[in-house]
Order: structure tokens, then C-alpha cells, then sequence
């Protein structure tokens, strides 16, 4: 699965580094923006868009850019960043074949599960994007679940935290994992799985209005 996932992200790479170089990106102003959003971190301008000239938390909740920063601090070119981002999109066909593993123990469905996260139309649609914060949505909700499946219960915070800082409709998706994680808790007639879960769908309903307030809605 490694070299699988490593020959989607040669791909996922020259797909948008071919669109990026010849200027033919989908959303050319979102991913300049994005670009910009990330240097910012590094020139102090913390979340405010020169592109937009507003702070771009009263537009969409975008924080997980930051962990670009680091990349762009040591390539200053914005081209880095599609490779960060096309990384990102590849891993998810490794967690979905792990997942899957976990889940069945059979390698066939794992490798199912690979190839339906890395070639399926969502993905392609996906790449076809540009340089936009929500792309990472999908591979790090993934991720969270698989590390809080696996019991690695940091590496599943780290993951749910930067998932939600793509976009405020991560944590919708987020309560709606908190009224499943109640509904298979019921089933199993684990009261405590109950709990935590109805904890989980108030937290990211919080959350949510939090992001509104924030937005000034």
C-alpha cells in the first residue's frame, strides 16, 4: 500500500503542479489566497488575507494552514504547498486501506478500500480543486477515526483538531459522528459509549456556533 499511495502522490503532484505552472488552476483566487494565508503565518499577519483585505475567520474557519508554515518557511515557493497538499490527499488511500485491514483482516478489502479512496470520482474532483484549506477535510477525518479506532486516542486528537480547522462544515460533519457514535453505543448497549457520544455531538454543536459567532452570523 505504501508504493500505491506513493504513485498517487506522484500523481495527485503532477496533475496540479502541470495545472499550477500552466496557469489553468479551477480556483486560481482561493488557492492564491491560501498561499498568502500561509505566509502570513510566517510574516506575522497571523489570519488576515491581503487578497480579501479582511481576516479571513469572518469568511470560513481556516487554522489548519499553519501546519503548511513550516514547509513554506524552508521552500519559499508556492508550489511547495501543492505537494503538501497532494501528500495529504494520498494518505487517505493509505488509511482507508488500514482501516479496512483493521476492520475485515483481509488484504482484498483493503486494497478495495485504497483504490476507492484514491481513484474514486470524489478524489478526482477533489484534485481538480487548487490549493483550498476544506481539500484536507477528508483525509484527516479519516484519520481521526482510524487513530481513535486504533486507541491512539493523541494522535487521534491532533488529527480531529486540524480537521476541524479546515472549515466550520468539518464540525457539522463532526456532530453528525457524535449521533453515530450514540446510535452504535445503543445498540451495543454501552451507556458509557452513549455518553461520550452525545458529549461529542454537544462539543462540535458548540463548536459550530462558536465558528458562526466568530463569522459574525
Amino acid at each position: 500500500p505504501w508504493i500505491a499511495c506513493a504513485g498517487f502522490f506522484a500523481y495527485y503532484s503532477h496533475f496540479t503542479l502541470a495545472r499550477y505552472f500552466g496557469f489553468s488552476l479551477a480556483h486560481p483566487i482561493d488557492s492564491a489566497d491560501t498561499a498568502a494565508l500561509v505566509w502570513g503565518w510566517l510574516d506575522g499577519r497571523g489570519t488576515y488575507s491581503i487578497i480579501r483585505g479582511v481576516d479571513i475567520l469572518s469568511i470560513h474557519f481556516h487554522l489548519t494552514h499553519i501546519l503548511y508554515a513550516p514547509l513554506a518557511a524552508l521552500v519559499q515557493k508556492p508550489w511547495v504547498l501543492f505537494l503538501a497538499q497532494s501528500a495529504l490527499l494520498a494518505s487517505a488511500g493509505l488509511c482507508g486501506f488500514l482501516m479496512a485491514k483493521r476492520a475485515t483482516a483481509s488484504d482484498a478489502c483493503g486494497w478495495i478500500a485504497l483504490m476507492t479512496f484514491s481513484a474514486g470520482i470524489p478524489m478526482i474532483n477533489i484534485i481538480r480543486a487548487g490549493l483550498i484549506i476544506q481539500i484536507g477535510v477528508a483525509s484527516l477525518f479519516l484519520w481521526a477515526v482510524y487513530f481513535l479506532e486504533a486507541g491512539r486516542r493523541r494522535a487521534a486528537l491532533a488529527a480531529w483538531v486540524a480537521y476541524l480547522g479546515c472549515s466550520e462544515q468539518a464540525a457539522v460533519v463532526s456532530a453528525g459522528f457524535g449521533v453515530y457514535a450514540c446510535i452504535v453505543a445503543s445498540l451495543r448497549r454501552d451507556r458509557a459509549g452513549v455518553f461520550r457520544g452525545a458529549a461529542f455531538f454537544a462539543l462540535s454543536a458548540l463548536l459550530f456556533w462558536a465558528m458562526m459567532k466568530v463569522r459574525g452570523w
